[in-house]
Parts: structure tokens; C-alpha cells; sequence
């Protein structure tokens, strides 16, 4: 007679804004035997590395020996009535990721033992930097360089400090990269560009001053 292990995530896909408390679920049905383990492993979202950190380990004693110790907690103390859930406090950026929950019973090895969350952290643009690239000379092209972090990928408009109009003919923005092409330099372009960076949860910006000649 071969018990199974079966983990259900009732939330496969959690959103948290920078600074708040998320849980990522985790529910099991076993009937929890002496050699009974629980294992949460972190693969964070910008890693280089494919290498799942273990955040949270249960046989018996719990152990926490991942970077974010400090700021988990597991839901249910000890984690043995069918819910493995932990909560996560003050979470940032480099929390953003996949999640792991994996549950061992032996013997039960039939069925699906382990389940997965991804967390996505909702992080406001961070200050951009502005920079100028090129000669500024008349009749000659330069570009003006904008970059900023946030979660979601933040979106870049320029604008000329000052004037009324947004921007002049011969400059071409990308909201994307966040460059403004200045082409076929004049004299008029001279002045204090603003970049602004914006997601959903705000924007901030940065200036550069050029002086065409």
C-alpha cells in the first residue's frame, strides 16, 4: 500500500509592492510520518546562476538558512497540519523570483511532492542617471542617455525644461531604452533636458544640460 504526497498552490503567481508582507501558499495531503520534511528553495528572478538557495528546512526542527531568515516566518508552527506556507515581511527587489515548496514523506513517494510560486515585487523607478553622448556642435547628432530599476520595467519621456513644447523637431525619443536622438544639432536644442522615469508605482527623475556651439 503506497501512500501519495500531493502539494497544491492555491496562488501560483504572487505580486507584493516593495516594502509589504506576502505569503506564498503551500498545501499538502500526507499523513505525516517520523521521517517528514518540508524544503523551500528561493531561484531569484535576475540571478546569472540556476542554483535554488535553500530558505526554510523542517524535519522535526526548523532551520532557516537562506539571506532572507530574518524576514520569514512559516504560516502554521510546525509546518505538520497540511499547510507549509511561509510568509515573507519587508519584501524588495531581490526577493523577486521562483519559489519552490517540496514535501518528503517517506515512503509516500507517489504523486507530486513539491509545487511552485513566483513571486513578482512591485518596486517604484529608482533615481535615473542622464547622461550626454556625442558632439554638441551645430548640424552635428548627440544622443541623451536616461536608465533607472523598477518592477515593472519602467517607461522613459523627455521633456525640455522650460519650453513649452514637449520636444523639438529632429529629436527622436525612446521610451523604451529611454534615448533622446538629438539629430542635426541647432542652437534652439541648447538647454536642461528632464527624464522622467514611471512604472505603476511612481516615477523619478533626473536632468542634463547641453549647449549646442
Amino acid at each position: 500500500w503506497v501512500h501519495s504526497v500531493s502539494v497544491t498552490i492555491p496562488e501560483k503567481t504572487v505580486v507584493g509592492k516593495s516594502g509589504s508582507t506576502v505569503i506564498l501558499p503551500c498545501l499538502y495531503s500526507t499523513t505525516v510520518g517520523n521521517q517528514f520534511v518540508v524544503e523551500w528553495k528561493f531561484l531569484p528572478g535576475n540571478a546569472e546562476t540556476t542554483r535554488w538557495q535553500q530558505i526554510y528546512y523542517y524535519d522535526g526542527k526548523a532551520y532557516k538558512p537562506g539571506s532572507q531568515a530574518d524576514r520569514l516566518t512559516i504560516v502554521h508552527n510546525p509546518p505538520t497540519s497540511g499547510i507549509a506556507s511561509i510568509q515573507l515581511t519587508n519584501i524588495a527587489g531581490l526577493d523577486n523570483g521562483t519559489y519552490i515548496c517540496e514535501v518528503n514523506n517517506p515512503p509516500d513517494f507517489d504523486g507530486s511532492g513539491s509545487g511552485i510560486v513566483q513571486l513578482s515585487v512591485l518596486v517604484p523607478p529608482s533615481y535615473p542617471t542622464c547622461q550626454s553622448k556625442g558632439n554638441t556642435i551645430t548640424g552635428q547628432d548627440a544622443t541623451l542617455t536616461c536608465s533607472s530599476t523598477g518592477y515593472p520595467t519602467p517607461i522613459y519621456r523627455w521633456s525640455m525644461v522650460g519650453t513649452n513644447t514637449a520636444l523639438l523637431p529632429g529629436m527622436m525619443e525612446n521610451q523604451i531604452t529611454g534615448s533622446l536622438l538629438l539629430t542635426n544639432l541647432s542652437e534652439p536644442m541648447s538647454g536642461t533636458y528632464r527624464c522622467t522615469a514611471q512604472n505603476e508605482m511612481g516615477q523619478a527623475t533626473c536632468q542634463v544640460t547641453i549647449s549646442v556651439s
